[in-house]
């Protein structure tokens, strides 16, 4: 059994920054600070309503909650390929703003890491041929990583392909297009703080002239 125990540890590198995570994020606080326009009876410029909208929400939690969310997809994915009986328990994700960041928890499953490789060694003989060296062993990588990739390659029937994250990146543009992003965002929003910083005109005002736009992404 692959197990850490009570002891969170790395599981899986996921970024914000530059990914179609990040992108799905500005664009659905542009669609919340769309809505909140089509609610104000104040005529405010379009980047007034993104940064009230966006300064109501309490980021952390939101970006927790999507890659809770998407490493689920991952486990559900990993097991419908391989039948490992995987079972990821996320503790935290250690994400900053702006950059990349790291999902800690556990990992278990059904099977011992011998027994693992074992099994992924006959997929690549069956789907490719051969196994492809990166495969001959997981010790010191990502288990979760190493799978993803594992799987790739088996689909793609050539031992020579290199893994891109295809399979992680496909999880996430579903988890995208079924809008995950925003209703995660619809959901941490908190209306009357929304309401409150655009309810006062000359409040508004003194922001816009002596605040720099919040990075919250």
């Amino acid at each position: 059994m692959t197990d850490s125990g009570f002891e969170a540890e790395e599981l899986y590198d996921m970024a914000f920054d530059g990914t179609g995570w990040e992108r799905a994020y500005h664009a659905a606080i542009e669609r919340l600070a769309f809505e909140a326009a089509a609610k104000c009876v104040h005529p405010y410029d379009p980047d007034t309503f993104v940064d009230a909208v966006a300064a109501s929400i309490f980021h952390p939690d939101v970006r927790t909650e999507i890659v809770r969310i998407f490493m689920a997809g991952i486990r559900h994915f990993i097991n419908e390929q391989l039948d490992l009986g995987l079972d990821i328990e996320m503790t935290r994700y250690g994400g900053a703003f702006a950059r990349g960041g790291s999902v800690y928890g556990r990992i278990e499953t059904n099977i011992s890491d011998a027994e693992l490789v074992e099994r992924i060694q006959r997929l690549m003989v069956a789907r490719c041929g051969a196994v492809p060296d990166f495969a001959l062993d997981c010790a010191g990588r990502f288990l979760i990583e190493w799978l993803l990739e594992c799987i790739e390659v088996a689909e793609s029937s050539n031992v020579d392909h290199y893994p891109e994250g295809d399979c992680a990146m496909a999880i996430a543009e579903r988890l995208q297009e079924d809008g995950l992003v925003l209703q995660c965002l619809r959901k941490a929003l908190r209306h009357a703080e929304v309401e409150r910083r655009l309810g006062d005109p000359g409040v508004v005002a003194f922001e816009q002239k002596h605040r720099a736009r919040a990075k919250y992404f």
